[in-house]
């Protein structure tokens, strides 16, 4: 999934319920990529160096970056650090490994997310891939119809009662 497709699905599940902070789903949907991406862009214009054609060709620390966003286990970890410090369960931050890492881990084919980083490098070759036409137009139509079922649904509701 793209990375505004993370938060198009973060947004469409967490908008509907008053009690979650559906901007905060969002930030954690879409993190993980921006952790890599923004250091990775500024590097790139600092640099005046091309955009990589393949992620063999980034640098090295990018792998590190990459890994460690897309990982269950640095996500838990954060979580739990969160919630040691605010004595809070922020339920948001679950965007990051649910909405985020485990839609990554079928939709990458070419470049497979290490998600029991660093742990281990493990990771799954991908089932589709996420840039594939068909699946990009599907990781946007799947949340716009969860909110247009949620709007309408609203709206049916209201009208009923």
């Amino acid at each position: 999934m793209t990375t505004w497709t993370h938060g198009l699905l973060a947004f469409s599940i967490y908008q509907p319920f008053k009690k979650y902070n559906w901007k905060k789903a969002v930030w954690w949907a879409i993190f993980p990529d921006l952790f890599w991406g923004i250091p990775l862009a500024i590097y790139l214009l600092i640099s005046h160096a091309s955009i990589p054609n393949d992620f063999n060709q980034a640098p090295s620390w990018f792998y590190t970056l990459y890994g460690s966003s897309h990982s269950f286990v640095i996500a838990f970890i954060v979580i739990w650090i969160v919630y040691y410090i605010t004595k809070k369960f922020h339920s948001e931050m679950l965007a990051w490994p649910f909405l985020h890492i485990l839609m990554d881990i079928p939709g990458h084919t070419h470049f497979q997310t290490p998600f029991l980083y660093p742990l281990s490098n493990f990771s799954i070759h991908g089932f589709f891939s996420w840039t594939d036409k068909y699946f990009d137009i599907a990781s946007y139509a799947i949340p716009l119809l969860i909110i247009s079922f949620t709007f309408f649904g609203k709206k049916l509701l209201q009208k009923k009662y």
